[in-house]
């Protein structure tokens, strides 16, 4: 059976795999369900997961879905509750520790994003994406060298896609700035900007021209 989970917009990635559930009305209505976030239907997503876990109470991927469709809705509490109730099933997930993390950086909850996806960087995979949540977490909190250091480990990264190399650039910048490092903020500020990350532009006028 085909499993798919669908991620937050920085890490939108299906994966195959297998279903939990062995109600064929719950997968009618999971499947049902994905079909909604495909077409960006989010709230009749919502509802058709719900119909799978009321069918199927162990459900854990409707859980899943559930909490990304409804952070779509802006219902971030609402997507951390079910992430919770599906890492109970399984405390293992690594990915959804990391969009749990994401999901508590939504609502400024940094340490618990710090702790979730800490987590996540154990066992998931692309982790760069990640790495680079971390470190925006860590940035917010002031910790400006530990948020380097998350930054570059992407920036070192044969496996990180352009998108995740321009975004440590630019935040790795900003924690330079903080710290008073100017020239290696200017440097990192035009990597960014030559990966294609818009803001780049704007701080490079202001900080280094």
């Amino acid at each position: 059976m085909k499993r798919i989970l669908y991620f937050l917009p920085a890490v939108m990635i299906s994966i195959s795999g297998y279903s939990q559930s062995y109600h064929k009305k719950a997968l009618e209505y999971y499947y049902m369900g994905c079909d909604m976030m495909e077409k960006n239907n989010y709230q009749v997503a919502v509802n058709d997961f719900a119909e799978a876990i009321s069918i199927d109470p162990l459900f854990k991927e409707a859980y899943e879905n559930r909490g990304v469709a409804r952070f779509r809705l802006n219902d971030i509490r609402g997507a951390i509750e079910d992430y919770n109730e599906a890492l109970e099933m399984d405390p293992n997930d690594f990915s959804t520790y990391g969009r749990r993390g994401w999901a508590k950086y939504v609502i400024r909850d940094y340490p618990g994003a710090i702790e979730d996806l800490t987590m996540a960087v154990q066992g998931a995979k692309y982790l760069d994406k990640y790495y680079n949540m971390r470190g925006e977490a860590r940035y917010q909190l002031r910790d400006y060298e530990g948020a380097i250091a998350d930054f570059s480990r992407v920036t070192k990264s044969f496996a990180a896609i352009r998108s995740e190399k321009a975004t440590a650039y630019f935040w790795r910048a900003m924690s330079l700035i903080e710290l008073g490092q100017k020239d290696n903020a200017c440097s990192d500020l035009h990597m960014a900007a030559r990966k294609g990350y818009m803001k780049a532009y704007e701080v490079l006028r202001v900080i280094c021209e």
